[in-house]
Parts: C-alpha cells; sequence; structure tokens
C-alpha cells in the first residue's frame, strides 16, 4: 500500500520539449483525416504530433526496415535529413508512397543544406517547393503533382 501512495504522490516530470515538430506539422498544412508516413529518425515524436493533429493513420519506417510493402499516404514527414544520399533514397521511398497531390515535408536542421535539398525534390518530381524559416531549421515542404513532371519550382 505504501508503495501505491508514493508512485501516486509522486512529482510529475515536465514533458520533453517538441524537438522542432511543431514546425514540421505548422508547415504540412491541413493534417486531420490524412494518412501520413514519418520516415526516419525522431519518429515517434511527430507520430504522437500527427495523431493529436487528427491523422487518420500514421506509419513510422526507420532507414533499417525491410518492408516490402510501403503504405499509401497523403503527407510524408522526414523529421531529420542526414546526408543527402540518404535523403534522395527518403525521397524516392516517399515519391513512391505519395498519392497524387500528396505533400512531403523535411527540416534541413541548420544544415544551410536549403537550396540542395530543394534541387534534390525538383529532381524527385515533386512541385511547388517551399522553404520556410523557423527555429529548429528550414522547413521544406513540396507536393506531388497529380500527372507527370511538372517543370520549375
Amino acid at each position: 500500500m505504501a508503495t501505491y501512495q508514493a508512485r501516486t504522490r509522486a512529482p510529475r516530470a515536465a514533458p520533453p520539449t517538441d524537438g522542432g515538430v511543431d514546425d514540421l506539422l505548422d508547415c504540412a498544412g491541413p493534417i486531420a483525416g490524412a494518412h501520413a508516413l514519418v520516415l526516419g529518425p525522431a519518429a515517434l515524436e511527430v507520430a504522437c504530433g500527427l495523431i493529436r493533429d487528427g491523422a487518420t493513420a500514421v506509419t513510422c519506417l526507420r532507414r533499417d526496415d525491410r518492408s516490402t510493402a510501403t503504405p499509401a499516404a497523403d503527407l510524408v514527414i522526414l523529421p531529420r535529413c542526414g546526408a543527402l544520399t540518404e535523403t534522395a533514397e527518403a525521397l524516392a521511398l516517399a515519391h513512391r508512397a505519395l498519392t497524387p497531390g500528396g505533400h512531403v515535408v523535411l527540416r534541413d536542421g541548420g544544415c544551410g543544406r536549403g537550396a540542395a535539398l530543394a534541387t534534390l525534390l525538383a529532381t524527385q518530381g515533386f512541385s511547388h517547393i517551399r522553404c520556410r524559416a523557423r527555429s529548429s531549421g528550414a522547413v521544406l515542404t513540396a507536393d506531388l503533382p497529380f500527372f507527370g513532371p511538372v517543370g520549375g519550382r
């Protein structure tokens, strides 16, 4: 009995900081009812934020996952971009998973590679590429067009 009382009276720790999750979700657009795919590290924090904001389904995949089936998604989020080659592989997976008209959101993380990531998004077939400065680093968003590649940014 004493153990139970000690546990119920223990002070609660403050929740951890979001690590830029709010910046990603703010740039993602409307989330309610979306099917989302989160690729890479820090996926759990982003998944919890997506569920809080009303996403219908959230799937998290890490780079070392060997899943043969990639679920279809309206929204793909890359919380942390590593090297450009790793990011290119993740964007190729995002391109396969996204439904036409879907969105991809990724964070530069303060590395100053916004222009290189925008070029990478364009070469992967994404359009309407936008870069926004946030406290956690630059956040890039892009859309998968409904038909064929769209020239320009």
